[in-house]
């Protein structure tokens, strides 16, 4: 007589979330010496959540548990958001993040700068802008892809890895993010990623000798502008941002004077420590969230419309609005602008590290306050040109009967102008003068 198979009893979802979590603790990933299959027997006949589930079922628990070991992690939590990075930071990505939308971003440069923490912020932001609710997967291969199921809602960074030796085509598919489907060949299978899905590329391929090097492997020009025509490119030197936007063509690349050694702000940097720490998210997150979404919508608005000005904050005003204290959410949505065109952008003179550390430092508790009025100023010293008024000026003997303040109109002779009769007189003694040793321009005998 056959034996029949073991079915599982009926659970509820409490037992059933008790027996999952059972095999996620204990689980025997080991499969040598036959450990696995003796746990598997002592557990489905034991006084364990698991009882009587048939072998089949356990089995494939603890194989996508050992799948899931060898691919990315699925991130749902990072606390920063654009307004914790520098003013001049903020300018920047409000206006590249629109090409975002079709294209990658790739974020080079020296180490320790906070290129990550930039990555993973904007990661994030578009996470929640395709619907999601805010997560990335990180991986330092392509292989770590393999078999993950990328929708545009979970943006991949390829971080800390070695992006110059990875095969050329999977760098021009991984940057191709308006593409309907991508596919990277991996081992024993393949990367698939989304159409629209956020890509990032972020490495610290950088030689501070020559900062407009950047090594990027064996490659050859078609290949290099292939990917420059997919990407968003922004390479932090030591004291030179560059970037330049997407296109197929060479174009020039922009740049601006950076002296700060950290893209985050100094007094958002308790946020990032206390993310570390895994220590619990900010009470102010969801608030500071909402502002987050204004600010990239303005962006991408502006950029579609460059015409139209802008009708919500402008990158420079956010910055005391990054953790509001006490108001609605109702109260962060984006005001427009008083009727009339656009004020012009300004340039803003930065100052190099040590000036810059000391406003830091001297404004960190309060802001310095537009409204205080400037000190008086000190009593200036009389111009000379106004104490010569007061002084005779004594008569011209060339030009007699000349005053400043007479009437009568004497032709005043201008620069270089002289009688015919002297200019020639000058010009036959200079002539018949001897020659001086100190004349570099006499012939030597």
């Amino acid at each position: 007589m056959k034996k029949s198979k073991t079915t599982n009893p009926d659970k509820s979802d409490e037992d059933l979330d008790k027996a999952f979590d059972f095999i996620r603790q204990h689980g025997e990933s080991d499969k040598g010496n036959l450990k696995q299959l003796l746990w598997i027997q002592k557990s489905i006949n034991g006084d364990t959540p698991i009882k009587g589930w048939r072998e089949g079922l356990v089995q494939k628990c603890l194989e996508s548990l050992a799948t899931d070991a060898t691919m990315s992690k699925l991130i749902t939590r990072h606390d920063l958001i654009i307004a914790d990075f520098e003013e001049g930071i903020q300018e920047l990505m409000f206006r590249l993040v629109p090409y975002l939308r079709e294209h990658a971003l790739w974020l080079l440069g020296q180490l320790a700068t906070g290129k990550t923490p930039l990555g993973r912020t904007i990661a994030m932001m578009f996470s929640r802008y395709h619907g999601g609710e805010g997560c990335y997967r990180t991986g330092s291969d392509f292989d770590y892809f393999r078999g993950v199921p990328f929708t545009k809602e979970v943006p991949a960074i390829y971080d800390d890895g070695e992006i110059g030796n990875e095969p050329v085509k999977k760098k021009r598919a991984f940057s191709d993010v308006s593409d309907t489907e991508t596919l990277t060949k991996e081992r024993w299978t393949a990367a698939k990623f989304a159409q629209h899905q956020l890509r990032l590329v972020i490495g610290n391929a950088f030689e501070r000798c020559h900062e407009t090097t950047i090594p990027v492997g064996d490659i050859s020009k078609v290949d290099a502008m292939a990917i420059l025509k997919r990407s968003v490119f922004i390479v932090v030197g030591q004291e030179i941002i560059y970037w330049r936007t997407p296109g197929p063509s060479p174009k020039p690349v922009s740049c601006m004077s950076w002296c700060l050694p950290d893209l985050v702000k100094d007094s958002s940097k308790h946020i990032s420590a206390n993310y570390r720490r895994g220590g619990p998210i900010p009470e102010d997150h969801e608030v500071r969230l909402l502002w987050e979404d204004a600010w990239l919508k303005e962006a991408i608005r502006t950029h579609d419309s460059p015409n139209a000005g802008r009708q919500g904050p402008a990158p420079a005003n956010l910055r005391a609005h990054a953790c509001p204290e006490g108001p609605a959410p109702a109260e962060l949505r984006v005001h427009a602008c008083p009727e009339g065109p656009a004020p012009a952008d300004l340039r803003v003179k930065r100052e190099r590290q040590i000036f810059a550390r000391a406003l830091s430092s001297a404004t960190h508790r309060e802001p310095i306050s537009l409204d205080t009025p400037s000190p008086s100023p000190s009593p200036k010293k009389a111009r000379v040109r106004e104490a010569s008024l007061a002084i005779p000026c004594p008569e011209n003997p060339d030009f007699p009967g000349y005053h400043a303040d007479s009437d009568v109109e004497v032709h005043m002779p201008e620069v270089g102008e002289a009688p015919d009769e002297l200019e020639l007189a000058l010009e036959e003694l200079i002539d018949n003068m001897p020659p001086d040793e100190m004349d570099i321009d006499t012939d030597a005998p």
